[in-house]
């Protein structure tokens, strides 16, 4: 039953045929619809396996606001795209609350997931029309994105992302986290 209850929720969250995302946790006002990193990392997942059309939707939510993550990365000195922490469903535009600005600023393993969501779709439909004009768009903006926000180590010869907050967001504010290192070594390949 709860495996079931589960999926419900998340068909009832998902849309097919838009550019629709899946907001944190569907219709409950406790995230004011906003669209979180769930969207790519949690629901995508399962969409992708048992409701390719759906799934779709998802990441077409993220090329769709490509171009405010765009600007986004440039109100705050990077390249590519900064997608945000909190994104409004509209428009795709940073809608964190004030009092969580900083997790607005140094979560950036969402651009991981943004990334990991567009190829997984590109690996499961191997549909390379559909990478080349909206899927590849998204992965070089995240690499770019990425490529702006390390800084080199000059004594341990190595790049480091400085200054992050972890998706377990009792470490605000960090060096080096291990997810996000990952999401972004893995955007990058």
């Amino acid at each position: 039953r709860t495996i079931h209850s589960d999926l419900f929720y998340i068909l009832e969250n998902s849309t097919l045929d838009t550019s629709w995302p899946a907001a944190a946790c569907g219709f409950s006002a406790n995230y004011f619809g906003h669209i979180f990193w769930d969207n790519d990392f949690w629901v995508f997942p399962t969409l992708l396996l048992m409701h390719p059309a759906r799934a779709k939707s998802l990441i077409e939510f993220r090329q769709r606001t490509l171009p405010q993550a765009q600007a986004r990365a440039k109100a705050h000195g990077y390249a590519g795209a900064m997608y945000p922490w909190e994104a409004d469903p509209w428009s795709g535009k940073d809608v964190t609350p004030s009092f969580a600005i900083g997790n607005a600023d140094r979560e950036i393993h969402v651009n991981g997931a943004v990334a990991l969501a567009q190829w997984r779709y590109y690996l499961a439909t191997q549909d390379l029309p559909w990478l080349r004009e909206k899927g590849f768009p998204v992965l070089q903006a995240v690499a770019d994105f990425w490529s702006s926000r390390v800084s080199f180590n000059a004594a341990k010869q190595r790049f480091e992302l400085l200054h992050v907050t972890a998706p377990e967001e009792d470490y605000g504010d960090v060096d080096n986290e291990i997810y996000t290192n990952v999401v972004a070594h893995q955007s990058l390949m």
